[in-house]
């Protein structure tokens, strides 16, 4: 079944150190925070979410432009997307593992703030970005889908101006505006498009060497994932058609 021996160039010290470095983020972020007394009012489960915006943010904001310097120069990785890795890729595998790990134990530990799919979230992407690590697999696709990452800046910002109760300025519907179109234009369209040249590399003689199981379990997620993506797109559009009063015409506001 996993017919892959472990990479020699696997070890747990640097997906230990993503991990560290992402509590550092979420431990200072909270002492900031904790100085806002608008903070500082937010219920327990609010502020737990706040502070974990702020590994968030950081986690985007390195592993994004990481991730397209790599897709721009990283010839070896381009010319191998089934198996094998470079330095390049392996920086970026084991940081997103590791923030994964720590996301989903984030989560575990505050279930009654995030709920079950953040978790389910959280578990699926430690999976595959842990399987890429341990077995050198697809790690050409890793910082590939983690551009979607793009849109959670707008996400976390989106969850901001509703906790301040700023969902009326134009601040928060050029949020909205930048949420839908970032979504279409990096998760559908992109995600599509890219799916496409990985459904192509399936039938190539290389995907041979992987092993069934581990081809399953991509497979199965690049599905999935895209799914998601277009049904949560969906809901985006019809929150943002609420918040302009289209449709049922309820009035400015409602959207979320």
């Amino acid at each position: 079944m996993w017919s892959l021996p472990v990479s020699q160039h696997f070890s747990v010290l640097p997906v230990g150190l993503s991990v560290v470095v992402w509590l550092v983020c979420y431990i200072i972020g909270g002492w900031l925070l904790s100085f806002s007394r608008r903070f500082q009012s937010f219920h327990k489960g609010a502020q737990h979410q706040g502070r974990t915006t702020i590994p968030s943010y950081c986690f985007i904001l390195v592993v994004v432009p990481l991730s397209v310097y790599t897709l721009a120069t990283d010839e070896e990785l381009a010319a191998s997307r089934q198996l094998g890795s470079t330095p390049l890729s392996r920086i970026i595998i084991n940081m997103a593992t590791g923030y994964f790990l720590f996301d989903s134990l984030s989560v575990l530990l505050h279930m009654g703030s995030h709920g079950g799919q953040y978790l389910l979230h959280g578990v699926l992407c430690l999976i595959t970005y842990g399987l890429a690590a341990l077995f050198d697999v697809y790690h050409y696709w890793g910082p590939t889908f983690l551009l979607f990452e793009i849109t959670t800046l707008f996400i976390n910002a989106r969850w901001w101006f509703a906790q301040l109760d700023n969902k009326e300025g134009t601040a928060y519907t050029i949020n909205g505006i930048s949420l839908i179109l970032t979504w279409l234009s990096v998760r559908v369209i992109f995600g599509l498009s890219q799916s496409w040249v990985f459904w192509q590399d399936a039938f190539s003689p290389a995907s041979a060497k992987v092993p069934a199981a581990i081809f399953a379990w991509y497979a199965f997620s690049n599905i999935s994932l895209n799914l998601l993506n277009i049904f949560w797109f969906f809901k985006i559009m019809k929150s943002a058609l609420g918040f302009f009063g289209v449709g049922k015409g309820k009035g400015k506001g409602k959207g979320k």
